[in-house]
């Protein structure tokens, strides 16, 4: 289980522009469905000056006028809500005025002044963010360019997404203090979102805070091949990630596999340095090139970077690639997951057969990428378990996938009490879900299910599907 190690509120936090008028511009709370079905519907009233932002209630909005006062005014006299990357300059300029860059200090000791800017590394990426705050921001808090570009490249460098309920990206926050922590693809620490608070979370439960400045966090999905979170990571952060999951070939291997064209199930791991793929069960030799391998694996990466969402074609996708790629294939799981999730989420298009078949197919990929207390993991569980549930109702890989599902909330977000006490409405509303399902369970009566002989399935079935840690 995950045990608390920081919490920091941010320097200056923003709510991406298709949620303003659902997520309070403070507290970053959201309309959940918990409150919902508990009968405390709250919707996010609008601030009465500019009618852009919104807040959850009188609170909330006085705890942000010492900076909103002067957005305010911003957002008032602008046409349209500018891009949310403006609008945290702004406040980063804002806070500027009342001199808190040299004077706020975060909890080890940071300033605004002490982030990395990166600003040579971005070869004129910025340019255009100049232009815009000009636009945006009255005269009497602009600064000069190089100023105003070195914000910029702080901001990008340095800042982390705030992940609402359904594990949506609602915003984006500027952390000064957990800011300092490098990157690993496998890290020491996991984040979360309470609100706009994140939090810092270790698997050593004897965890203080010494020598904390070791201990790594992620800047990336695992769920992706080495190559693409390298890329991600030099584009964005600029630098090679070296870290032992990148190094471990196996493991990528697997995560680009193949099928082998002689036995069933056999799998062919696709490696940088592959000359030929062997089936690691029969040893037969694929007549697939490595090059036509790696060509596959690209197809998929750009149909996920597209953004194409139309269902239509990406099942097709899906089909023409399912004879090809393995069942350890992590890029094939990716697209099978979105497919899951369209099916299981969609009003027009909802499927439950359909999301049930490709939650099946991506389910042994996304375990293998991942370790309980990931989020990650937590989040494909939320999805697989509950597609279960409604497909099959009471059986056992529905009892199973509720039982990891229960365990990856336990291990990533703590117990249900501890998320009460920290409003973490998150997390309340899995354990609520949760609840639902198991209520069910025990209103059905099943004199042949052995609930000891599926939990000694359930821990094998964990045991086999978990990375081990080196």
């Amino acid at each position: 289980r995950m045990t608390d190690i920081i919490e920091e509120e941010p320097y200056v936090a923003i709510v991406y522009n298709d949620y303003l008028d659902s997520v309070c511009s403070s507290c970053f709370r959201e309309d959940t469905p918990l409150k919902i079905r508990n009968g405390q519907q709250s919707p996010p009233k609008a601030c009465k000056g500019c009618k852009k932002v919104y807040y959850c209630g009188a609170d909330c909005q006085k705890n942000d006028w010492k900076i909103h006062k002067v957005e305010c005014k911003f957002l008032s006299a602008a046409s349209v809500v500018p891009p949310y990357h403006v609008r945290m300059i702004a406040r980063l300029l804002i806070r500027r005025k009342r001199g808190d860059h040299s004077t706020l200090t975060a909890w080890n000791g940071r300033k605004l002044e002490d982030l990395m800017d990166h600003l040579s590394d971005f070869n004129n990426r910025l340019d255009i963010l100049f232009d815009a705050t000009k636009d945006y921001v009255s005269s009497e808090y602009m600064v000069d360019r190089e100023e105003i570009l070195g914000y910029g490249g702080k901001m990008m460098t340095n800042q982390f997404a705030i992940v609402g309920a359904n594990d949506q990206y609602i915003g984006n926050g500027l952390y000064i203090g957990c800011s300092a922590f490098d990157h690993s693809c496998q890290p020491d620490l996991t984040r979360r979102s309470i609100g706009s608070k994140m939090v810092l979370r270790s698997q050593n439960r004897e965890q203080t805070l010494d020598g904390i400045d070791k201990l790594k966090v992620t800047y990336t999905s695992p769920l992706n091949c080495t190559e693409e979170r390298r890329k991600s990571l030099s584009s964005s952060y600029f630098f090679h990630c070296e870290c032992r999951m990148c190094e471990d070939k196996d493991k990528d291997g697997y995560a680009r596999s193949i099928k082998c064209e002689s036995c069933e199930d056999g799998i062919c791991l696709v490696k940088d340095d592959s000359t030929f793929l062997l089936c690691l069960k029969c040893g037969t030799t694929n007549s697939i090139t490595v090059e036509e391998a790696h060509k596959w694996n690209a197809h998929l990466v750009s149909v996920d970077d597209s953004g194409n969402g139309d269902v239509y074609f990406l099942t097709q996708c899906y089909d023409d690639m399912t004879s090809k790629l393995s069942r350890r294939n992590i890029n094939l799981a990716n697209l099978a997951f979105r497919l899951c999730t369209a099916f299981y989420t969609s009003k027009a298009m909802r499927s439950i057969p359909l999301a049930a078949k490709y939650a099946e197919a991506c389910e042994e990929a996304l375990m293998s990428m991942t370790t309980v207390g990931l989020p990650d993991r937590t989040s494909a569980l939320e999805i697989l378990a509950q597609v279960a549930f409604e497909h099959e109702q009471v059986s056992p890989n529905s009892r199973r996938l509720l039982g990891m599902w229960r365990e990856a909330v336990l291990a990533s977000n703590g117990t249900e009490d501890a998320a009460r006490e920290k409003g973490d409405e998150a997390t309340l509303e899995m354990y609520a879900n949760i609840k639902d399902v198991e209520k069910y369970f025990e209103s059905v009566d099943d004199d042949d299910y052995d609930i000891d002989e599926e939990r000694r399935k359930l821990e094998e079935l964990i045991r086999q599907m978990t990375v081990p840690e080196p």
